[in-house]
């Protein structure tokens, strides 16, 4: 089980497998301590499979920066009526199965 991801959803997880390696590129925004740098982010998506029946998640929690924030379960077929990151997956994850092989995406977002 994942430490960091109990802490910060209170959900008791383990990871299945690796789905997803992301590399995005993309320029800071202005109100962020980014501000007009160039990036180049590598990230890593997996899935994961839960220890316990509870699936609620602890609803709220502070960024980095100080700002609220929360989690909320997304419906897959909804993901791209929301403001969510990274945007590939409201194409992919609905043709996520467990058999899937791992996928590599480019993006500059």
């Amino acid at each position: 089980m994942s430490a960091w991801l109990y802490e910060e959803t209170g959900l008791q997880l383990e990871i299945e497998r690796l789905a997803f390696i992301h590399e995005n590129f993309f320029t800071g925004q202005e109100n962020d301590f980014l501000n007009k740098v160039n990036c180049h982010e590598l990230s890593f998506y997996f899935l994961m499979k839960p220890l316990t029946e509870n699936m609620s998640v602890k609803s709220e929690s502070f960024g980095t920066d100080g700002s609220k924030e929360f989690l909320k379960w997304i419906p897959i077929a909804e993901y791209k009526n929301y403001k969510a990151f990274p945007t590939f997956f409201a194409d992919e994850l609905k043709n996520l199965s467990v058999n899937s092989q791992i996928k590599r995406i480019v993006t500059t977002e």
